[in-house]
């Protein structure tokens, strides 16, 4: 599992917290109010990060339920720290 010390291609926007990298194009961040599942789409470039929210999720088993729909298969580990969420 990556984590944001580990990211090469940036980090997620400074006022969230990259949660886990769930696989090369899914990851989930958070800030204050919720948990975003984010999509990696097209390049990266100076202005563009290359991540889109997909999800916007107030609850652990919304989360869960919208990696299970979109994300297809993804690293134990990240699941694993999913899970480990508060309610």
């Amino acid at each position: 599992m990556l984590v944001a010390k580990d990211r090469a291609d940036g980090p997620a926007h400074p006022s969230n917290r990259l949660l886990a990298q769930l696989n090369t194009n899914w990851r989930v961040v958070d800030d204050p109010l919720q948990w975003i599942l984010q999509r990696r789409k097209g390049n990266p470039r100076k202005k563009n990060s290359g991540w889109r929210s997909r999800s916007l999720c107030r609850t652990r088993d919304a989360l869960l339920r919208c990696v299970r729909e979109h994300c297809g298969e993804i690293d134990p580990e990240a699941l694993a720290t999913l899970k480990e969420l508060p309610d």
